[in-house]
Formats: structure tokens, sequence, C-alpha cells
């Protein structure tokens, strides 16, 4: 098996429980305060509403939807979030 990209996560408590994080993942990839805030918006939307397709989450949170795929792909790596096959090719992600 071949090594996964590197990432860096921070830990954040909070009221309601411990999440992590994405700062940056990949070699050369470097995530600016935009992506972190709409990380936490990202972990919001789902912690409230998991199992949601890419376009409902990019509508929610009033982001682009190409943005918020790309953030989602990375989370994922990172394993913050889970993905399963929705009905018409859609793809339904929920916070880990």
């Amino acid at each position: 098996c071949p090594d996964p990209e590197s990432f860096v996560f921070e830990r954040v408590a909070a009221d309601d429980g411990v999440s992590l994080r994405l700062i940056a993942a990949g070699p050369g990839v470097v995530t600016n305060a935009s992506d972190v805030a709409l990380q936490d918006q990202l972990e919001a939307f789902l912690r409230e509403k998991p199992g949601q397709s890419g376009r409902a989450i990019a509508e929610a949170v009033k982001a682009k939807r190409i943005v918020v795929s790309a953030l989602l792909k990375r989370m994922l790596q990172a394993s913050l979030v889970d993905v399963v096959d929705g009905p018409r090719n859609s793809k339904l992600w929920t916070l880990r």
C-alpha cells in the first residue's frame, strides 16, 4: 500500500465535543483562513444534517460547489468525513 498524502490537522475542543480541523493536505498545499472558515461551516452543517449531497451542502453554506467538493475530498482523505453513494449518482456526506 503506498503512503497516503501528508496532512496536518488541529484538534478543537468545544462545548458540543471535540472535532478535528484540517489545516493542510498534500505537499505544498497552503490552506488559507477562508478554507478554515468554510470547513467550520461544513462541519457545523453536517453535524446537524448528516447524509447530505455536495450540492445541498454548497447551497446551505452559500459556497461554490466545486470549492465545497474539493474541501470535502480533502476532509475525506483526513478521515474527518464519510461518504456513501446516494440516489442518481450523488454522494452523501456525513461527519465522523
